[in-house]
């Protein structure tokens, strides 16, 4: 069974504003933001390398799922940041085929 998204939402609106009150991230407009550039770096290199392709494809669908289009057919900008997610996804297959030179 799994969540739909504002479920998925609901559950970790406790973790951003425990991380808020911590001051590692921060809300601007309708969106979350780390603090500062160190954090981010910080946490996404803490996350296991051989799950970085998957996390990039989740987050680039979800977003390009809930934020791709808009009635009128043109691009938002979230769009872009959802195909630069996937675009992250496919570069790390194609780092791991790529074979060293000496």
């Amino acid at each position: 069974c799994s969540l739909s998204g504002f479920e998925q939402f609901c559950e970790i609106i406790p973790c951003l504003e425990h991380a808020m009150q911590k001051g590692i991230i921060e809300q601007r407009s309708e969106s979350y933001v780390f603090a500062h550039d160190t954090i981010q770096q910080t946490v996404y290199d803490l996350l296991p390398p051989e799950n970085m392709k998957d996390y990039h494809f989740k987050i680039g669908s979800q977003l390009l799922k809930e934020h791709g289009m808009n009635k009128d057919i043109k691009c938002s900008p979230m769009a872009f940041i959802a195909i630069d997610q996937i675009n992250k996804a496919r570069d790390i297959d194609a780092e791991d085929t790529i074979e060293p030179q000496l």
